[in-house]
C-alpha cells in the first residue's frame, strides 16, 4: 500500500516535469504566470514596510478613493467584452471584436474627460479630495489606460503569451516600486505619489505587451470593421454587457462600498479610516495577486478549451483548482486572521495597528474568495453568465445592508468591518460550492473538509494567541 502511494506521487511528479518542459502546456503557462506574479509580491512585501513609513495612512486614503472611482469607470468602458476576446476561433472575428472594444473604450473615456472638465468642483466636494482635486481632471485618461490594461492582458492569455510577460513584469514592477519610494521621499510622502506610480506601471505594461504581442505580426490591422460587424459582434457576445458587465460592475462597486461609506459617514476621520482599510486590503490581495490571478487566466484558458473538445474535464479541473487553493491559502490567511494587528504594528510601524485589526476581520472572508474567483471563469465558458449576475446582485444587497447597519446603526468602523468580513466569507463559500454544482463535481466530501480545515487552523491559532498576546 505505502510503495504503491510512494510510486504514484513519483509518476505525478515526473508528469509535472514533464509538463513544465512542454510548450504552452497548463504546467509551463502557469509557471510563468505564477513566478512573474511571485517576483512582483516579493518586490511588494520588500517596499511595503519602507513605504508605510513614507505615506501615510490618509495618503493611502486618497489613493484608495482615486483608484476605486477610475477602476469602477474603467469596468463600465469596455461593456466588459475585452473578456469574450479569448473566444473567438477566427483571427478575423478577434480583429474586429479588439477594434470595436478599443471603440467603445475611446468613447466612454472622451465622456468621462468632458465629465470631470465640467463638474470637478462637484466631485471633489463629494469625494473629499481636498488638495488632491485636481487629479480628477485625469479621470478620462486613466479610465483609457486601465481599458488598455484589460484588453492586452486578455491579449496575452488568447496568444498564450505568458512567458513574455514573465520576462517584462518584473522589471516594470521593480521600476515603479523604486518610483514610488523616490518621489515619496522627495515630496514627502504627497498622496499623488501612490497614484502616479500606478499610472506609471499600468502604462509601461500596456506598452510592453503591445510590443512584444505585435511581433507576431500586424494582419489585424487591415481586418476591416464595418457597423455591421459592429452590430453582430455585439450581440454575439450580448452576454458580456447584459451580464458579465452589469454583474463584475456590481461585484466591484459592493467591494468598494466600504471606501465610499466610510468616506461618506466617519467625518474628519475619514481619510484616516479608508487608509486602514485599503491598506489592509492591498496586503490581502497579495496571495490573491500570487495565486488566484496567476491562476485564473490559465484555467480560463484551459477550460475553455475542454468546453470545445472534453467538456466533462471541466469538473475535474474545477475541483482539483478548488483543492490546491484552500490547502495552499488557509494557513497564510488564519495567521493574518489570529495576529493580523500585532503583526502590522511590528512590520509597518504602530500607526497601522488598526489595519492589522481590519485585516483579521477580513480574512476567511479573503481565503473563499481566493477559491471562489478563478473558478468564476466556469460561468463564463458555460455561459452561465446571468447566474453570476443574479449572485452578483444577492452580493450587492447583502454588502450594503450590513455596511449600513455597521455605519449608521452601531457608528463604529470596527463594526463595520467585522460584518462586511463575515457576510462575504459566507457569500463566496456558498458560490464556490455553487460553482463545483454546475460542473457536476462531487461536493458534499469537500465541503464538509473545508469548513474542519478551516475551524481547526483558524481556531488553533486564534487560540495560541490569546495564550501568547492576551487582549
Amino acid at each position: 500500500m505505502f510503495r504503491s502511494k510512494v510510486s504514484s506521487v513519483t509518476n505525478e511528479i515526473k508528469q509535472l516535469k514533464k509538463s513544465l518542459f512542454k510548450k504552452d502546456s497548463f504546467a509551463q503557462n502557469f509557471a510563468f504566470v505564477f513566478s512573474g506574479k511571485a517576483v512582483a509580491i516579493v518586490v511588494q512585501v520588500i517596499f511595503a514596510p519602507i513605504l508605510a513609513r513614507i505615506y501615510s495612512p490618509e495618503a493611502y486614503g486618497v489613493f484608495s478613493v482615486f483608484t476605486a472611482v477610475s477602476v469602477n469607470l474603467a469596468l463600465i468602458a469596455t461593456l466588459r467584452l475585452e473578456g469574450a476576446l479569448v473566444l473567438p476561433r477566427e483571427n478575423e472575428e478577434f480583429g474586429q471584436l479588439l477594434k470595436a472594444v478599443v471603440l467603445i473604450a475611446l468613447v466612454f473615456s472622451g465622456l468621462i474627460t468632458l465629465i470631470s472638465l465640467i463638474a470637478n468642483r462637484q466631485i471633489v466636494f463629494l469625494l473629499k479630495a481636498g488638495d488632491t482635486g485636481w487629479l480628477y481632471y485625469t479621470l478620462g485618461p486613466v479610465v483609457f489606460l486601465i481599458s488598455l490594461f484589460q484588453i492586452t492582458n486578455n491579449w496575452v492569455i488568447r496568444n498564450k503569451a505568458f512567458k513574455d510577460s514573465f520576462h517584462y513584469g518584473i522589471p516594470v514592477n521593480i521600476s515603479t516600486r523604486v518610483f514610488n519610494l523616490v518621489y515619496g521621499i522627495f515630496t514627502k510622502g504627497a498622496a499623488h505619489g501612490l497614484i502616479l506610480a500606478d499610472i506609471l506601471n499600468k502604462a509601461i505594461t500596456v506598452f510592453l505587451r503591445l510590443v512584444f504581442i505585435l511581433k507576431s505580426g500586424l494582419t489585424f490591422l487591415s481586418i476591416r470593421l464595418s457597423w455591421e460587424n459592429f452590430r453582430g459582434l455585439v450581440k454575439k457576445y450580448r452576454q458580456f454587457p447584459l451580464f458579465d458587465m452589469p454583474g463584475s460592475w456590481v461585484n466591484l462597486f459592493s467591494a468598494q462600498l466600504p471606501i465610499y461609506i466610510v468616506t461618506l459617514s466617519f467625518g474628519a476621520l475619514a481619510a484616516n479610516y479608508v487608509g486602514q482599510l485599503g491598506f489592509a486590503i492591498n496586503l490581502l490581495d497579495i496571495p490573491m495577486g500570487l495565486l488566484g490571478s496567476s491562476m485564473a487566466p490559465v484555467f480560463l484558458q484551459r477550460i475553455s478549451e475542454a468546453q470545445h473538445s472534453k467538456p466533462d474535464e471541466i469538473g475535474r479541473l474545477t475541483i482539483s483548482l478548488f483543492k490546491k487553493l484552500l490547502y495552499i491559502g488557509i494557513l497564510p490567511f488564519a495567521i493574518l486572521t489570529a495576529f493580523g494587528d500585532i503583526i502590522f504594528a511590528w512590520i509597518f510601524g504602530a500607526r497601522w495597528e488598526m489595519a492589522g485589526v481590519f485585516t483579521a476581520y477580513l480574512g476567511v472572508y479573503y481565503l473563499f474568495r481566493l477559491i471562489s474567483s478563478p473558478l468564476s471563469s466556469v460561468f463564463v465558458v458555460l455561459n452561465r453568465q446571468q447566474k453570476l449576475f443574479a449572485f452578483q446582485l444577492f452580493l450587492f444587497v447583502g454588502r450594503a445592508i450590513v455596511l449600513a447597519i455597521g455605519a449608521f446603526v452601531l457608528r463604529d468602523i470596527f463594526w463595520v468591518v467585522l460584518l462586511f468580513g463575515i457576510f462575504n466569507a459566507v457569500a463566496y463559500f456558498l458560490v464556490a460550492i455553487w460553482i463545483l454544482h454546475l460542473t457536476g463535481a462531487p461536493k458534499k466530501a469537500l465541503v464538509i473538509e473545508t469548513i474542519a480545515l478551516v475551524l481547526i487552523v483558524t481556531g488553533g491559532l486564534m487560540l495560541l494567541r490569546f495564550v501568547l498576546w492576551p487582549w
